[in-house]
């Protein structure tokens, strides 16, 4: 008899993950070297998209929540990056760390207060928040 396969929290063994996930990792390595500028920036955008769509997926679909401040909170990632890649000239690497921790930051100052709250309240909420941070980029002249 057969050792069980260990599973992953999902429930899905981890063989089934390996696959999919040393395809992604070759992808990412070896598009550089095939693809011109153009469609590195497609692919990059494309994979910026699918990771927001993919916390909404988690958010709406697992939780139940509806949160509208997601587009926001990436605003607020995209304009720490750029302003310090800018302002400051640190290495890429270290200006998406530091931008990374900002928008966790921004993002549990406006989910903390949120956490009690849910259905329309939460949308509402959030929307508010979104708004806010639409004057805000508006205001500082983004980008």
């Amino acid at each position: 008899m057969s050792a069980p396969a260990r599973l992953h929290a999902g429930g899905v063994p981890l063989s089934r993950l390996v696959a999919p996930l040393a395809a992604a990792v070759a992808v990412a390595v070896l598009a550089p070297l095939v693809l011109d500028g153009y469609w590195i920036k497609i692919a990059t955008m494309s994979a910026v998209y699918a990771a927001v769509a993919a916390g909404s997926g988690v958010l709406y679909g697992r939780l139940g929540f509806v949160s509208l401040n997601q587009v926001a909170l990436v605003g607020v990632g995209g304009w720490t990056f750029l302003r310090l890649g800018h302002e400051i000239g640190l290495p890429n690497p270290v200006v998406l760390l530091v931008a990374g921790a900002v928008t966790s930051a921004v993002g549990t100052v406006i989910g903390l207060p949120s956490l009690r709250l849910s259905g329309l309240t939460l949308a509402l909420v959030t929307l508010m928040a979104a708004g806010a941070f639409e004057i805000v980029f508006y205001g500082v002249g983004f980008p």
